[in-house]
């Protein structure tokens, strides 16, 4: 998926002369850096992620919600991708798919940590959901009041960094996160930041793609 990963980085140095270069132009699979990756703007979305609240109609949104949620227990293969996907990319031991199910948020996909069904009100996954369109990142959850004493940072796994990008349908119903979390405080960087906004959107299509073929299994 992002075989573009995979490719050997090799610096150019400053006083590289010609034959130098001619010499790394013979290499097109060879990523060739001149400096560090330092400029955040040139990972800025190049379309806005606009968020879309909640419509008046909570009881269409929460048969939507349903609807998914019987589509993802028949098969969260290509959602375990994802958990996977962003644990990698972010450096984190902890990844997961969250969709929200009434009062409560279900995992479809985690990875690095077992969760299946939690309490909506005060988890991480719901103040992602009211944070749209941007990420909510604690960078440190024993220093946030809003989360120190939530039972996932009290107790195992003992959180202390959590991001989560949220995600809505087609059909503007905000349906969960896909986030990561760390046991120690950290950031992410500009680009892991964007993947993990990436990787929210891509959901939301496996998901649009799912409920269109009723459930057809995804490749």
């Amino acid at each position: 998926m992002f075989h573009w990963l995979t490719r050997k980085l090799r610096r150019i140095p400053a006083d590289a002369s010609a034959s130098d270069l001619a010499r790394l132009d013979a290499f097109p699979d060879t990523l060739q850096l001149t400096r560090p990756l330092q400029d955040a703007s040139m990972w800025e979305p190049t379309v806005p992620l606009i968020g879309v609240p909640d419509t008046a109609d909570g009881a269409r949104d929460d048969n939507e919600r349903r609807s998914l949620a019987l589509l993802e227990a028949r098969g969260i293969s290509a959602l375990q991708y994802v958990a996977e996907t962003a644990a990698r990319i972010c450096e984190t031991p902890m990844a997961a798919v969250s969709m929200m199910d009434g009062e409560s948020v279900w995992f479809p996909a985690a990875t690095g940590i077992e969760l299946q069904r939690l309490p909506r009100a005060g988890s991480f996954c719901a103040q992602a959901m009211e944070g749209l369109p941007d990420l909510l990142i604690v960078p440190d959850a024993m220093l946030d009041a809003q989360f120190s004493q939530q039972p996932m940072v009290v107790d195992a796994p003992h959180i202390r960094f959590y991001a989560g990008a949220p995600f809505v349908t087609a059909n503007a119903v905000t349906c969960g996160t896909v986030s990561v979390a760390d046991v120690v405080p950290r950031e992410l960087t500009p680009v892991q930041r964007r993947t993990l906004e990436l990787l929210a959107r891509q959901t939301v299509m496996l998901l649009d793609a799912r409920l269109r073929n009723e459930g057809e299994p995804l490749a």
